[in-house]
């Protein structure tokens, strides 16, 4: 019985968490603006398999080790700020200077875009970190295991918000596209966005 209460307690807190605002689902909702669902589901299955690689992390215990050399987490923080400016740029420059949609779409992989943008973000294991021990459900299942069972919950309960997103957005998309003024912006949200990201990475603690 507690078993269950603290499995179905983590995957509300998990929806209720991928619903509040982040840099994953802010990116994810402007990408779903510009681009076909599609390409938004290749982005979304990158940051599940981003998800994958975090919960592995955690299960071998990589926490313990960031904990004895916190400069790996300055290190992966650099990083993930230099690809989201350079992501950030490519992006616009990609906007600009194509008009074919094809070609367009064949300059971005969006699925890689949704994988590096979650691995590379130090924040997003630290979640991991901090988050997931406070659910720990069994005292004679191992740690990995229920580690990896809360990492399949969460990613489960992210992907189906997510889609949520994806939806929404591209209803709102299709609902504006005769508005001039969000015509005359949206290819310039997907850019401002992975910039922000990119600067929240860098300078939040």
């Amino acid at each position: 019985m507690v078993v269950d209460f603290k499995l179905v307690s983590f995957f509300i807190s998990s929806v209720a968490l991928a619903f509040s605002p982040g840099p994953d689902n802010m990116f994810l909702f402007s990408l779903s603006l510009i681009e076909k669902k599609k390409h938004s589901f290749l982005f979304l299955f990158g940051l599940m398999t981003g998800c994958i690689v975090h919960t592995i992390a955690l299960m071998i215990g990589l926490n313990l080790i960031i904990t004895k050399f916190p400069v790996v987490l300055d290190i992966f923080k650099f990083i993930g700020f230099v690809y989201l400016i350079f992501l950030s740029i490519k992006l616009l420059y990609t906007k600009i200077d194509f008009k074919d949609n094809f070609k367009k779409n064949q300059k971005i992989n969006f699925y890689m875009t949704g994988f590096l943008m979650n691995v590379l973000n130090p924040k997003v294991f630290l979640f991991f970190s901090v988050f997931f021990p406070n659910f720990i459900f069994s005292s004679e299942i191992s740690f990995s295991l229920q580690i990896l069972i809360l990492g399949l919950i969460f990613i489960i309960s992210t992907f189906l918000v997510f889609s949520i997103i994806i939806f929404a957005s591209n209803y709102i998309s299709n609902y504006l596209k005769s508005n001039y003024f969000f015509n005359s912006i949206k290819s310039y949200l997907g850019s401002i966005v992975l910039f922000t990201i990119a600067l929240l990475i860098l300078f939040t603690s």
